[in-house]
C-alpha cells in the first residue's frame, strides 16, 4: 500500500508541476505581440442594464467602476435593496 500511495503522490506532484510550467505557454513575454486587429477592434460599454458600470474615461479608455464615483450610477446602493 505505501508504494501505491507514493506513486499517486509523485504523479500528482508531477501533474501540478507540469501545470505550473505550461500555464504561461500562450503569453507573449519577450517577443512581438499579435497586432492584427489594432485599428479594427473597438470596445465600448454595452447598452444593456449592466452597461452603466462601464464608461469611457477622459483618455477614451474603457473604465469599469461599480463604486459611487461612477458618473452613470446615481445611487449605487439604494436603501430599498438592503
Amino acid at each position: 500500500m505505501p508504494t501505491a500511495r507514493r506513486t499517486l503522490t509523485l504523479t500528482l506532484l508531477l501533474v501540478a508541476a507540469g501545470s505550473l510550467i505550461f500555464t504561461t505557454g500562450a503569453a507573449v513575454v519577450d517577443g512581438p505581440a499579435d497586432t492584427a486587429a489594432d485599428g479594427n477592434l473597438a470596445v465600448q460599454p454595452a447598452d444593456g442594464p449592466n452597461g452603466q458600470y462601464a464608461y469611457l474615461n477622459n483618455d477614451d479608455e474603457i473604465a469599469i467602476d461599480v463604486s459611487a464615483s461612477n458618473p452613470n450610477i446615481q445611487d449605487p446602493c439604494p436603501v430599498s435593496s438592503i
